[in-house]
């Protein structure tokens, strides 16, 4: 029901029904799509703080990890907030890396 209030532009009405959706006992695929939809709306209404929360959320819920498709990938509201929660940062990447070079050349 949340979803269908989304597509029809009820953002204020979607927003609070996922919301008590979410205060209910659901599945875990219910509750990630929640999540995706309540961040889609936060987004466009440039609340992105509370946008990347939802994001994490779905993402901290979601086993296999949470993907959004192509189409919403690119949207220039959501899109980049969702690139920058679901992507480890620049320094963990290279911690990494740093790491596996140690561990390369202990085996040598």
């Amino acid at each position: 029901m949340g979803v269908w209030m989304y597509e029809d532009g009820d953002y204020g009405g979607s927003e609070n029904y996922l919301k008590s959706a979410l205060s209910q006992e659901t599945t875990d695929a219910e509750r990630v799509r929640a999540h995706k939809y309540l961040a889609f709306i936060l987004c466009a209404e440039r609340r992105e703080q509370e946008c990347r929360r939802e994001f994490r959320e779905a993402l901290a819920t979601s086993t296999p990890n949470f993907e959004l498709t192509p189409a919403e990938q690119g949207h220039p509201s959501w899109g980049p907030v969702f690139r920058s929660v679901s992507q480890p940062p620049p320094e963990v990447d290279r911690k990494r890396s740093r790491y596996k070079t140690i561990l390369r050349f202990a085996q040598l």
